[in-house]
């Protein structure tokens, strides 16, 4: 069979191995296993990669990529969602950047052989509760009105609730389901911020900042490159035009 697999692939690495060993017994009998790293098929990525394979502009150096997760957005899904304890789904890292991490890779051509990385969270957490607040947003919360995640403003005006789709709907919901808690009250673990650095073999250096309170959602990419012939070319002719003349003069 061929099996198109969403990220991350596994959790634990002797899982992945076992995935690794039924799909070369498949791929044997025609069948191919593919990871769902949708980005690698996006215009824009794919012309990034296609400018980097030319080697138009030269070889890349260094990488430097981010994961911008809105506030609202992290805090819906790893603070009060399905995702908010990494025991229970997978680490934040897993969970919302494989995709990043698998963009990297693809852009510096060749595998990893050294990697860094650190997270750390100190916002969402019981000593962070101000004085007085109930274990849902619902029980009369005297934050509420200074609250940015109050669970009110966060569901009844922004996000939709799945199954949810009237006021009083989504009302039960706040008041009976895990969307209603207090951000401060809940039982995640998950990562507010990770930095990992990557050395690939090709000598590509790779950093990457998955941020989970962001004001807007995106991601950040910037490669740098090494000279090219085209750069040699046009630094030549640079330094011609300013033989002899004064630089504050000229215009390039």
């Amino acid at each position: 069979m061929h099996v198109l697999l969403e990220k991350p692939m596994v959790v634990e690495r002797e899982d992945l191995f076992t995935i690794l060993k039924a799909a070369g017994i498949a791929r044997d009998k025609g069948g191919s296993l593919t990871v769902c790293h949708v980005l690698r098929y996006s215009p824009f990525f794919r012309k990034i990669k296609e400018i980097i394979d030319s080697g138009v502009l030269g070889e890349v150096q260094s990488i430097y990529h981010a994961e911008n997760i809105s506030y609202y957005y992290y805090v819906h899904s790893y603070v009060r969602g399905n995702w908010r304890n990494s025991a229970e789904s997978s680490p934040l890292i897993f969970a919302k950047s494989s995709h990043d991490l698998d963009l990297l890779q693809w852009f510096a051509g060749s595998r990893p052989v050294w990697i860094s990385s650190t997270s750390s969270r100190s916002i969402f957490t019981g000593s962070n509760a101000p004085a007085g607040v109930p274990e849902r947003c619902s029980d009369g919360c005297p934050a509420a009105d200074s609250c940015l995640y109050e669970a009110e403003k966060t569901y009844l005006y922004g996000i939709p609730l799945k199954n949810a789709l009237s006021r009083e709907g989504i009302w039960k919901a706040l008041e009976t389901g895990p969307y209603g808690r207090c951000v401060y009250r809940c039982d995640n673990d998950q990562a507010e911020h990770q930095e990992t650095v990557i050395k690939f073999e090709s000598g590509v250096t790779a950093s990457f900042r998955l941020h989970g309170l962001s004001v807007e959602e995106g991601r950040t990419l910037r490669i740098f490159i090494g000279h090219s012939e085209a750069d040699e070319g046009l630094m030549n002719s640079w330094s011609r035009g300013f033989t002899g003349r004064n630089p504050a003069s000229s215009a390039i």
